[in-house]
């Protein structure tokens, strides 16, 4: 599950209505108002609803229901280069089958794993 900001012209275009959505004046920036929680009042761990519940979101400590997560860092983002996603899916793929690396499996699971259960990629079409 992930959420993607729209385009900027979508959303521009969307705001610009003659009745302006909610959205665009509460979701747009950061408020200095609201309150900040720092990320070591949550915790990530497996969910104990279910066997198959999976990894979940959690609350470490009580946080009000107006809060905002870790405002500060919450813009930062990474990126992977096509070329050198395709050299992890390589490494990957290739060190699935061969026990004699399975140091290098370790390592570059973690990569694997986050970039493509939490992530996501676009490749850009372009003709000359």
């Amino acid at each position: 599950l992930s959420y993607q900001f729209p385009h900027k012209n979508f959303e521009t275009v969307y705001c610009r209505r003659e009745d302006r959505p909610w959205e665009c004046n509460d979701l747009m920036g950061i408020n200095p108002e609201w309150s900040s929680i720092p990320m070591s009042h949550i915790e990530t761990r497996k969910s104990t609803v279910g066997d198959f519940a999976g990894r979940g979101l959690f609350a470490a400590t009580d946080i009000s229901a107006d809060s905002r997560f870790d405002m500060g860092n919450s813009v930062k983002d990474f990126q992977i280069s096509p070329s050198s996603w395709s050299i992890v899916e390589s490494i990957f793929s290739q060190t699935k089958s061969d026990e004699q690396y399975d140091h290098v499996r370790d390592e570059i699971s973690s990569v694997h794993t986050f970039a493509d259960g939490y992530g996501f990629y676009a490749v850009k079409l372009v003709s000359a």
